[in-house]
C-alpha cells in the first residue's frame, strides 16, 4: 500500500450536504422539460447547478487533507511494527492525486527515480543470503509488499535502475534465465541489455560473478603471424621480384540469413534476445540493410471460432501483415 487520503470528519457533514444540493440542481436541469420550467428558471437552475459544482469541488479538497501512508523502521535487522504517518496534504487549486502525490514524493514516500547504487544496497541487505544470484521477480514483488522497503511508483522505476545498474557493471549483472548446468544465460554487465524481463526466470547476479563468467566465455585473441613483407624495414616480395601485383584480399560474405524458432510461451523473451544478440550487430554494420520478418504457424484440432477469426483478422491488419489467413487443414 502505498498510503491514502483520510477525510476531515468535521468538514464532511458539510460536503454531504453540499453533494445532495448539486445532485438536486443536477436533476431539475435535466428534467426541466418535464417540470415546464420557462427560460427564466431554466437560467437559474443551470446557475445554481454550476455555483453548487465548485461548492463541492472545494469542500472536497478540504475534507480529504490528510495524507495516511503506513511505514515501518529497521533497527539493528530487526523490522519494527507497522505505524501511520499521518500528515496535511494540502494545495491551491490542485487535484486530490495531484496533492498527495507530490507530498509522498518529498517525503520520500515515493519514488519515481531509483538509482542503482541504491539496488544494489538493498540486494546486499535483503536478498542476496550468500547466493551468488537472486530472481528479479522476487526482488520486484519484496518491493511491493513490505513497507520497510523502498516505495517505487510502478514497475517501470524498477527497470530502468536495473538497466542502468548493469550498463555500468560496477553494482550487479542480469541474465534472463540460468541454464541446468548453472550458467547464467544472456548474461549482461558492463553493457546494456535489449530488454528487462521482471519474470521468475530473470535473476541479478553479483557483479563479481557476472564478470567472471563473461571473462571466461570470451573468445581468444587470434595471434598472426607476420610475412616477411610485413615486417618493419623489410621490402616486400613485389619489389624484391619487379613485379607491381598486390596480393588479393579474400572475399567477405555480404549477405545473412537466419531462421529461429522461439517458445509462443516466452515470444516476448525470445525476441528481446534475438534483437539484443544479433539483430544489433547487424543494424551496426556500415551501410547495412537490415529487413525483419516474423512468420506465424498455428494448429488447433478444436478448430478457431468466428470470434477469435474476426479479432485475429482485425489485429493483423492493424499491424500491416502482408499475408494472413485462416485454412481448413
Amino acid at each position: 500500500m502505498l498510503g491514502f487520503l483520510a477525510p476531515d470528519q468535521e468538514v464532511m457533514e458539510g460536503l454531504k450536504q453540499e453533494a445532495r444540493r448539486f445532485l438536486a440542481w443536477q436533476s431539475v436541469v435535466r428534467d426541466h422539460d418535464v417540470l415546464n420550467l420557462d427560460a427564466h428558471q431554466r437560467r437559474e437552475a443551470s446557475e445554481g447547478e454550476s455555483a453548487s459544482d465548485k461548492t463541492v469541488k472545494l469542500r472536497l479538497a478540504e475534507a480529504y487533507r490528510w495524507l495516511v501512508v503506513p511505514s515501518q523502521t529497521v533497527e539493528n535487522g530487526n523490522v519494527g511494527s507497522l505505524e501511520w504517518d499521518v500528515t496535511q496534504a494540502n494545495g491551491n487549486g490542485d487535484s486530490i492525486v495531484t496533492r498527495a502525490s507530490r507530498r509522498m514524493r518529498g517525503s520520500e514516500h515515493l519514488i519515481i527515480k531509483w538509482s542503482p547504487v541504491l539496488l544494489r544496497m538493498e540486494l546486499d541487505r535483503w536478498f542476496w543470503n550468500d547466493q551468488d544470484h537472486v530472481s528479479v521477480k522476487k526482488v520486484w514483488d519484496a518491493l511491493s509488499a513490505y513497507c520497510y522497503l523502498p516505495r517505487l511508483r510502478d514497475q517501470a522505476v524498477f527497470v530502468e535502475a536495473i538497466q542502468d545498474g548493469i550498463a555500468s557493471g560496477d553494482y550487479f549483472g542480469y541474465a534472463t534465465s540460468i541454464s541446468a548446468d548453472g550458467r547464467y544465460e544472456g548474461l549482461k554487465c558492463g553493457t546494456p541489455a535489449a530488454a528487462i524481463y521482471v519474470d521468475a526466470a530473470s535473476v541479478f547476479v553479483k557483479a563479481d560473478v557476472a564478470r567472471a563468467q563473461i571473462a571466461n566465455e570470451r573468445p581468444e585473441p587470434e595471434v598472426l603471424e607476420l610475412e616477411p613483407s610485413a615486417v618493419p624495414g623489410a621490402r616486400p616480395i613485389s619489389d624484391i621480384s619487379g613485379s607491381s601485383e598486390e596480393p588479393r584480399r579474400p572475399r567477405l560474405p555480404r549477405r545473412f540469413f537466419g531462421t529461429v524458432e522461439i517458445d509462443p510461451d516466452r515470444a516476448g523473451r525470445d525476441m528481446g534476445k534475438v534483437t539484443e544478440e544479433v539483430l544489433q550487430h547487424l543494424t551496426t554494420l556500415p551501410r547495412g540493410k537490415v529487413k525483419v520478418r516474423v512468420e506465424i504457424e498455428a494448429e488447433t484440432p478444436e478448430g478457431v471460432s468466428e470470434d477469435m477469426q474476426r479479432v485475429i483478422t482485425e489485429n493483423c491488419q492493424t499491424l500491416r501483415f502482408e499475408s494472413h489467413g485462416f485454412e481448413e487443414s
